[in-house]
């Protein structure tokens, strides 16, 4: 085998090592999000419980009141279901593996050998991690991402597009579940 298909290995390895890490990033994100938002909601009802307990009654708030604890329900179970950490953790064991990998295999046969070993260990990560790594190192460092076949991929506008439209709904979404939780409060300070 010559150098320059060996390099070309590990560059195709590089690329899903650094994939993985963008996609640990993004799980541990979702994670630390959902957790802070479910605690902020679960709040939000306890406190509007504990306040309007001796007021009189409220049909708005009330409703409004059963309709977020159902959705905190709803949104735990929901949370939980997708495992955010978990994934994390299981990308970041799969690109230390792969870092591991790059730096100690010196024999391409092994090399490949190993590598479709560790995929098939771990779950696959998602296109927007692969151009979310492209979109990071080229347009947002200036720095450079070899491919497979040892050409430098670039980034394209539906790349940044998609990227810009999937971090925006996911902000604007956290937003707008944070402002759920806003509402009680609303209420509880105009009654004070």
């Amino acid at each position: 085998m010559t150098t320059d298909t060996f390099e070309q290995k590990k560059n195709s390895i590089w690329i899903t090592s650094h994939s993985r890490m963008v996609g640990e990033t993004r799980y541990r994100t979702y994670d630390t999000v959902s957790s802070f938002l479910l605690s902020w909601l679960s709040l939000s009802v306890l406190a509007w419980a504990v306040v309007h307990s001796p007021q009189p009654p409220s049909p708005f708030l009330d409703t409004y009141t059963a309709l977020l604890s159902t959705f905190v329900f709803a949104f735990s179970i929901i949370t939980f279901g997708f495992r955010f950490g978990e994934t994390a953790v299981l990308h970041r064991e799969c690109y230390l593996r792969l870092e591991r990998l790059i730096a100690c295999e010196k024999d391409e046969e092994i090399l490949v050998c190993q590598y479709h070993e560790i995929l098939a260990a771990y779950g696959n990560h998602s296109n927007k991690d692969f151009e979310a790594l492209v979109l990071q190192r080229t347009l947002f460092t200036g720095r450079e991402v070899r491919g497979g076949d040892n050409k430098t991929i670039e980034w394209t506008t539906a790349m940044l597009v998609k990227y810009a439209l999937r971090n925006g709904s996911f902000w604007l979404g956290v937003l707008v579940v944070f402002a759920m939780g806003v509402v009680p409060y609303y209420f509880i300070l105009k009654r004070v």
